[in-house]
């Protein structure tokens, strides 16, 4: 990927009509004009755009200070993103118009992007969720010997048995306290 060349402020361009696409809704004004007349958000834009790919998963606004004869200076922001493994930035400035449209360039670029990754986590939090609640319910089946497998309950049937023995053996014991132990469903 080539590194524009964004340094030379001086230089006019033509505007940013003459991209296509959806790149003129970063471009323009409210009343329609281009508010930029150097080449740097021309050239900025057009490599953000032509390496959409790469900045729909990474690139973000940098912003930095200089000092100047002990006074400090700025911000000026740079666009930071990775390359082979490598750093790499481009100079966007201090105008705040053009690090308005590169910002939010790159919000509509990263949007899939960040909204998948926060449906993976959700999902992961779920998941763990529904461990932790079949892990305690596991918990409190194991007391009356009952399992499960999966979304299934085992050994319903004979623990409904031997519960329904229990009680046509010791009528009154059933009737005047509970059976030792947790408390038993309702008879079937």
């Amino acid at each position: 990927m080539e590194k524009p060349r964004l340094v030379d402020q001086n230089r006019s361009a033509g505007g940013l009509s003459q991209f296509s696409g959806g790149l003129s809704q970063f471009s323009r004004s409210e009343n329609g004009t281009v508010p930029f007349r150097n080449g740097r958000a021309d050239r900025l834009l057009a490599f953000v755009r032509g390496h959409a790919k790469v900045f729909a998963r990474q690139g973000t606004l940098v912003a930095g200070w200089r000092q100047y004869r002990g006074r400090r200076l700025g911000p000026y922001y740079r666009l930071a993103y990775r390359e082979a493994g490598r750093q790499r930035s481009l100079y966007v400035g201090r105008s705040q118009g053009l690090i308005g449209l590169v910002r939010r360039l790159l919000e509509q670029l990263q949007r899939p992007f960040r909204q998948s990754r926060l449906l993976r986590g959700l999902k992961l939090l779920a998941r763990a969720a529904l461990r932790r609640h079949k892990a305690v319910l596991r918990h409190h089946l194991a007391q009356w010997g009952i399992h499960l497998k999966g979304f299934e309950f085992r050994g319903f049937r004979r623990f409904a048995a031997l519960y329904r023995a229990a009680i046509h053996a010791v009528p009154r014991l059933a009737a005047r306290q509970a059976l030792p132990g947790p408390h038993p469903p309702p008879p079937l």
